[in-house]
C-alpha cells in the first residue's frame, strides 16, 4: 500500500515538474537551450543630403553609399511613383529605376526585394525602400526590438540598408494624421518579387511582362495583371507604370498571346 502511494506521489510530482517546465520553456527558462532572438544588425538609414533632394544611406561595413532619388516625368499618372537607386557617384543613366503605384488610402508601399543592386556597393545588402503616402506623418523601421525613424525624400520616398546576412522579421510602422497606425511586416531574406503590392487598372510594373508571356492564355493574363487599359482588335494594351507614353501591346491568337511589343519611350 505504501509502495503504491509512493509511486503515485512520484508520478504526480513528475507531472507537476513537466507542467512547470513546459510553462517555463515558453518563457525561455527551465534549463536547456533558450530561444535565440536575432540581435540587432547594423542599419543605415537614408537621410536627406544637404542642398539636394536625394536620400543617402552608407552601406554598413564599407565606405560606399546608396542614393535614392525621386523621378517625376511630365504626364505621369498622379499615383505613379518612381525613384532611382544608384551608387553615390554612379551616373543616373546607368542606375536602376523602380516604379510603384501609390496606395489609394495614402499608406506605405514597399518596393520589395530590389533588383540590380551594384556589386560595387560592397558587402551584400538588403534594401528596404518605398513610398509613404500623404496620410503618413511618421514612419518607423522596427528591427530586432529597435525602432528607427525613416526620413522621407521630397517625393516621400524612404531608404534603409541592412546586411544581407540578417535573418529575422522587420516591420514598417506608419503613424497617420488621423491617429491610426498601420504595420507591414516581412521576413529577411526574401525572394525577388515582381508582383506589385498595389496596382492600378490597366497598368503593369517593370518585369511583369517579358518573353515568357508568349503562349500565355488570355484568361491567365487577365487574372495575373487585371483588365487591360485598352483593347484594339485582337490586341490588349497595358500601360507601363511611370511611363506616360509607354506600354505593352499583347496580341492574341486562339486565346493565347502570340506577340508582345513595346510601344513608346
Amino acid at each position: 500500500m505504501q509502495d503504491r502511494r509512493a509511486r503515485a506521489a512520484r508520478t504526480d510530482g513528475v507531472r507537476r515538474l513537466l507542467t512547470v517546465c513546459a510553462t517555463a520553456v515558453a518563457f525561455g527558462a527551465c534549463g536547456g537551450e533558450q530561444p535565440k532572438t536575432a540581435s540587432a544588425p547594423p542599419i543605415a538609414i537614408g537621410v536627406r543630403v544637404p542642398g539636394a533632394t536625394e536620400l543617402r544611406a552608407a552601406n554598413p561595413g564599407s565606405g560606399s553609399a546608396l542614393m535614392l532619388e525621386d523621378v517625376r516625368r511630365p504626364g505621369m499618372h498622379p499615383r505613379d511613383v518612381c525613384f532611382v537607386l544608384a551608387l553615390e557617384r554612379q551616373p543616373r543613366a546607368e542606375a536602376d529605376e523602380h516604379c510603384i503605384v501609390e496606395d489609394p488610402g495614402g499608406d506605405v508601399v514597399e518596393l520589395g526585394a530590389a533588383k540590380g543592386v551594384p556589386e560595387a556597393l560592397g558587402p551584400p545588402i538588403a534594401i528596404v525602400a518605398g513610398h509613404a503616402g500623404a496620410a503618413v506623418r511618421k514612419l518607423l523601421l522596427e528591427v530586432a526590438g529597435e525602432s528607427h525613424q525613416l526620413p522621407l525624400s521630397p517625393g516621400r520616398g524612404f531608404l534603409a540598408l541592412l546586411p544581407a546576412s540578417y535573418r529575422g522579421t522587420v516591420a514598417l510602422v506608419a503613424r497617420k494624421a488621423d491617429g491610426t497606425v498601420s504595420t507591414q511586416s516581412f521576413a529577411l531574406p526574401r525572394p525577388l518579387v515582381t508582383q506589385p503590392t498595389v496596382r492600378r487598372p490597366g497598368a503593369v510594373v517593370d518585369g511583369e511582362i517579358g518573353e515568357d508571356v508568349i503562349g500565355e492564355r488570355e484568361s491567365d493574363l487577365r487574372r495575373r495583371l487585371g483588365a487591360p487599359a485598352a483593347r484594339r482588335g485582337s490586341c490588349l494594351f497595358y500601360q507601363q507604370v511611370g511611363r506616360p507614353r509607354g506600354g505593352w501591346e499583347l496580341c492574341l491568337r486562339h486565346g493565347r498571346v502570340s506577340r508582345a511589343r513595346w510601344h513608346g519611350s
